[in-house]
């Protein structure tokens, strides 16, 4: 009724649809939130076609930020949800209408109208991808001197729209070549000003250097600078650093430098590569405080991303104290594909539930590591960070001190820096924390995880004084990471104590006191991960054999690669012979007081091998054991309790589990293994062993943490599908039944019951039980039966084996078994 009134309706509906910042990442959630946009522009179209204008001024507003392909998809789903909301909102009122005056069907009417209107929005969206894509010169970067220009140009528009110039095409056309000639940005930076904080003009422009550390991010920096260089908040120098990158980050910076030229010719930039890797992101921290010369420095991740307003709100938090000399905000948690998996990460740093991010807030730094900052690292990632720079402040020696931390060391730097003054912290999320499944922070071992979290709770306890409560809370986040990490009193005891006091204690004579046996075959994929797990943090008097068994594939020149590197290493290339023949090969080689095998695609904890070292010898074991992680391809991770605790004997607590046979994660004394061999031409190799092994051991002892890493990768032996080969289990199980026949009936009960129930029975259930086609699973359950028979085992009179099929409700089995009652078996497994 009242054009202006719709006009002021649709300027301020306008303005308050793109204030929204879509940035960088695609959110699973975009395309609902999409949707409903749709559903409520739909509604307001019915008011007038005017409404269309919020959504032409919103097309620019993704374009800039997300590219053609997610804008198309949101265009396709505000198309929808705008034919839903106008449906539904005419539905009553001109169902009505019609029908009085002719009898028109309100389907047909509002499919009609959904049709134009879903037409012309996909129309108006395509041309603005067409137009982006040919004019590059679009993504302009902020430009103040647009402002007084786009508010006049856009007054002009809408008064013609208020003056009768209403014609729905020239409308659009007016409006789609006016937002496409203007800096979109420029008319939301001075009209959104004056409800939003994020676009609040600053009192005072400062001068703040931009630092990208890069390594290895061809990838991701691109997008990186531009997130950097299309700041609403003017910056004074951008200076890129690489560190020796191997991939084409070099090449790729130096043609982006080149386009920054063109595109803003008034930016310093600078690029500064490293000849030799530095080795540690803290020594490019350090050169990045002292190659920028402005008195803020933002140090930006190569391979995080951030929302154009970043720098606009973190310099307001200097601008309300001169004290503040650190000034951070929120940070999204988005994957390698930019998909956005948690919108802040309030609830990582919140151990305790303070609440203390919910509000905006400025605090006193020393009050900040006593109130929070002395139990974790709060600041969940450097790139949400701008600092202040100060000379009172010793960076280099900081810096320096923080290299010799893996995982805390940018912890380390903040609460060292953060004792010469305040910090500012914005509840608002927009910095873009990039986390990789492979990062540093997911692949740590857990424990030099928990000695590095304690070693900095240490340093600020000792510089600043904690108090009581402050320290209470210190032993709560160590108990706690203690359980979750399922960290050990071993390896708390054992970290503290050197392996050479235990030498000197225990007299001990030998050269070598430990070999670590390697078959190599065929896993050049694993091999650097399964190395660089351990080889840097070896216990003295070690020997690593490699022994190589014919692989056709690179996996020698990674060896040799090593084998050059680490003096310990000693490298044995022989034909292909199979698992038995090499690690038969690997005890005639061996000269350590104890052995361990190591299975080449796997990786172990850093701290594995010295730890169990230490406490063969601190107690005189003759087998040291420890639990494992049962690692899968697609990251999940399985605990495994290689103990049996139900059981009262102490053979049986050992070999009763299903990964008994494992030689992998027992160390145990050389001298156990006289006389014994592992079988060759066959597979379950330790089953014909382990048990042997531990029956001959006088002292068992475990430390109670996964310390190996199993990793199940599909093409293994154990993961490729049953066939025939997985019968020879039957081969091994008859060595080891007639090796325990010269002991006691106990031990050979136990040994049957363990070996028949998890290696035997489980092939059955757990095997055979899952081959999906019928005739295939008979044929395999016959073989078994007549395989199982000839054992010759009175597996009723053995009460481990009747109380593992009474677990699983199936204590008919072995009747069947022994009367070859195939049909039967198959439904009892099936």
């Amino acid at each position: 009724k009242d054009n202006s009134i719709v006009t002021l309706v649709m300027v301020v509906y306008s303005f308050l649809l793109v204030s929204v910042d879509y940035s960088y990442p695609k959110s699973k959630k975009s395309f609902i939130k999409y949707l409903l946009l749709g559903v409520s522009l739909g509604m307001l179209i019915n008011i007038n076609y005017y409404f269309l204008v919020p959504m032409i001024l919103f097309i620019p507003a993704l374009l800039r930020n997300v590219g053609k392909k997610i804008t198309v998809l949101a265009m396709i789903a505000i198309a929808i949800g705008g034919c839903t909301g106008y449906y539904l909102f005419n539905i009553k009122c001109i169902n009505d209408v019609l029908v009085l005056n002719n009898n028109l069907n309100i389907n047909e009417y509002l499919y009609k109208a959904s049709y134009y209107e879903m037409t012309s929005i996909l129309i108006i969206g395509l041309l603005f991808t067409i137009i982006n894509s040919v004019y590059k010169g679009y993504k302009k970067v902020y430009e103040p001197k647009n402002n007084i220009y786009y508010l006049l140009v856009t007054t002009i528009l809408f008064s013609l729209y208020v003056l009768g110039y209403d014609s729905y095409l020239n409308s659009i056309f007016f409006v789609s070549l006016f937002v496409f000639a203007t800096n979109y940005s420029s008319i939301r930076s001075t009209v959104i000003v004056l409800y939003h904080k994020r676009l609040k003009k600053p009192s005072k422009i400062e001068k703040v250097s931009v630092v990208i550390p890069n390594y290895n991010y061809a990838k991701y920096i691109v997008q990186r600078i531009d997130s950097v260089v299309n700041q609403t908040y003017p910056i004074g120098e951008l200076i890129i650093l690489d560190d020796m990158s191997t991939d084409d980050s070099v090449k790729v910076i130096n043609k982006k430098i080149k386009e920054l030229k063109k595109s803003h010719p008034e930016l310093p930039v600078r690029f500064i590569p490293n000849e030799v890797n530095s080795g540690n992101v803290f020594k490019q921290w350090q050169k990045a405080f002292e190659e920028s010369q402005y008195d803020y420095l933002w140090i930006a991740e190569a391979d995080d991303l951030c929302s154009k307003y970043f720098l606009n709100v973190i310099m307001q938090g200097f601008e309300k104290d001169d004290n503040v000399i650190m000034s951070y905000c929120e940070s999204t948690a988005i994957d390698q594909d930019d998909i956005t998996f948690k919108d802040n990460l309030r609830d990582w740093i919140d151990q305790f539930g303070t609440n203390h991010w919910k509000k905006n807030y400025i605090n006193y730094g020393k009050k900040e590591l006593e109130e929070v900052m002395c139990t974790n690292n709060t600041i969940a990632n450097a790139s949400s960070l701008v600092f202040k720079k100060s000379k009172l402040i010793n960076v280099k020696k900081i810096a320096k001190e923080a290299q010799d931390y893996r995982l805390a060391g940018d912890w380390y730097f903040y609460a060292k820096y953060l004792q010469h003054g305040s910090l500012a912290y914005s509840c608002d999320s927009l910095n873009y924390h990039r986390i990789h499944r492979n990062s540093v922070t997911t692949t740590t071992d857990n424990f030099k995880r928990y000695n590095e979290v304690k070693a900095v709770q240490e340093m600020i306890d000792n510089d600043i004084k904690l108090s009581a409560n402050a320290k209470k809370r210190i032993k709560v986040t160590l108990d706690n990471m203690r359980r979750d990490f399922a960290i050990s009193d071993d390896e708390i005891k054992y970290s503290e104590i050197k392996l050479s006091d235990i030498i000197k204690k225990k007299k001990i004579k030998d050269e070598i006191l430990l070999s670590i046996i390697i078959p190599v075959y065929n896993v050049e994929a694993y091999l650097k991960k399964c190395l660089n797990s351990f080889m840097n943090t070896l216990p003295e008097k070690t020997e690593v054999i490699i022994i190589n068994d014919g692989s056709p594939d690179n996996s020698e020149a990674i060896i040799k690669e090593y084998a050059k590197k680490y003096s310990q290493i000693k490298y044995i290339k022989k034909k292909n012979g199979g698992l038995s023949s090499v690690k038969n090969v690997g005890l005639r080689e061996a000269k350590g007081k104890y052995i361990i095998f190591l299975d080449s695609d796997d990786y172990v904890a850093s701290n594995m091998y010295s730890t169990m070292l230490k406490k063969a010898l601190d107690t005189d074991s003759d087998i040291v054991y420890s639990d494992v992680m049962v690692v899968y391809e697609d990251g999940r991770m399985e605990y495994s309790n290689m103990t049996n605790y139900n059981r009262d004997s102490k053979l049986m607590q050992v070999i009763d589990r299903p990964l008994m046979a494992a030689s992998w994660n027992k160390m145990i004394k050389r001298e156990l293994y006289d006389g014994l061999e592992f079988p060759e031409g066959i597979n379950n190799e330790d089953v014909a062993v382990s048990p042997l092994l531990f029956i001959r051991s006088k002292k068992t002892t475990k430390i109670c943490s996964p310390f190996y890493k199993y990793l199940q990768r599909t093409g293994s032996i154990q993961n490729s599908g049953f066939n025939e080969k997985r019968f020879m289990i039957f081969d091994t199980t008859k060595m080891i039944l007639d090796k325990v026949s010269h002991y006691n009936k106990k031990i050979q009960e136990e040994v049957t019951g363990a070996v028949i129930t998890h290696q035997v029975l489980g092939i059955l259930i757990f095997a055979i039980g899952e081959i999906e086609n019928k005739d295939e699973r008979i044929k395999f359950i016959s073989m078994f039966c007549d395989r199982y028979n000839e054992l010759g085992i009175d597996s009723k009179n053995n009460k481990y084996i009747m109380e593992y099929l009474k677990f699983f409700k199936m204590t008919k089995l072995i009747d069947c078994i022994e009367s070859n009652n195939i049909y039967k078996i198959d439904r009892i497994i099936r």
